[in-house]
């Protein structure tokens, strides 16, 4: 069943596109539990990061997957990490919008 989910996200300092994505994939993965299924497969994400607009950045991730039964577990872990590019610093999340 392929599921996607988007986040918007509002960041001060610095993107932290890992630790971002790490929160957009545990709130897909959470869903599709509510469905029965316990893992993702086919897994990719995109991330648009914008700003700072008076030192914020907006930031948009999207994760899409097919949402399957397993018997091994879901390694709760975003595929591609190494391609994140973020703004490094400390990044202080100051909002969090889902759809």
């Amino acid at each position: 069943m392929p599921v996607e989910y988007t986040d918007r996200f509002e960041c001060v300092g610095a993107v932290n596109v890992t630790t971002l994505l790490r929160a957009t994939r545990t709130t897909l993965l959470e869903t599709v539990m509510k469905l029965g299924a316990n893992a993702l497969i086919d897994e990719q994400w995109d991330c648009i990061i914008s700003g700072p607009k008076n030192g914020v950045y907006k930031v948009q991730t999207r994760y899409a997957a097919s949402a399957t039964r397993c018997t091994r577990p879901d390694p709760r872990r975003p595929v591609a990490l190494d391609q994140a590019k973020g703004i490094p610093g400390l990044m202080t999340i100051l909002k969090r919008e889902d759809s």
